[in-house]
């Protein structure tokens, strides 16, 4: 069953070698529970040269932890934050985060 995007954002950050995807999620878990879900990870040369597998992903909620949305608004706003104060830039090309976007199933 699909939960509820409130709000997403990405990013992506190059430096380097390093070409980075960083995913944010604000999720409605039903019976006015709401948690912050992040994804990640470093995104390399897919099939015919284009950019856009990812070799890992990485997920910071194995274990829920469910908040108010004013609670949850604050912490995803908060990462937002931070992540612009890191440099990221926002990336809009969702499509190409398809494997990102598979976390928000049960």
């Amino acid at each position: 069953m699909a939960k509820n995007i409130v709000d997403q954002k990405a990013f992506s950050k190059r430096e380097g070698n390093s070409d980075k995807i960083y995913v944010l999620y604000l999720v409605n878990a039903g019976n006015d529970r709401y948690l912050v879900q992040t994804a990640y990870g470093p995104r390399t040369a897919g099939p015919k040269g284009k950019r856009s597998a990812y070799k890992t992903k990485k997920t910071d909620s194995q274990v829920p932890v469910f908040f108010t949305l004013d609670e949850a608004r604050d912490i995803f706003d908060k990462v937002v934050g931070t992540r612009e104060s890191h440099h990221y830039n926002t990336f809009n090309n969702w499509e190409e985060l398809e494997v990102f976007n598979a976390l928000v199933y049960e």
